[in-house]
């Protein structure tokens, strides 16, 4: 009878989490308030409300450049690469 009971109750626990969380998964979820993760970065998100294009959450950071330890990095360029149109279309520097 003991076995019964405990049965019954996982298996409305797990309905019910089946059901209250049918049309959200756990990416879809969003802190209410951005939060600083680290000196001088901050993350937030937002929830987009469904339209005809769709719905969906938009993920965004902060980085202040002037916070002690944060540094801006650009990979140079590859001399030995292959030019595409997508590089020159953008700004790439051309290569001869």
């Amino acid at each position: 009878m003991r076995n019964l009971e405990t049965a019954a109750k996982l298996a409305l626990a797990v309905a019910l989490m089946a059901f209250t969380g049918a049309d959200s998964a756990s990416w879809e979820r969003c802190a209410p308030q951005p939060s600083e993760i680290f000196s001088g970065v901050t993350y937030g998100c937002e929830r987009l409300e469904r339209s005809e294009q769709g719905r969906g959450v938009f993920h965004w950071v902060r980085v202040e450049l002037g916070a002690p330890g944060i540094e801006l990095y650009v990979t140079p360029l590859d001399p030995l690469r292959p030019r595409t149109a997508f590089s020159t279309d953008c700004g790439g520097s051309t290569m001869s």
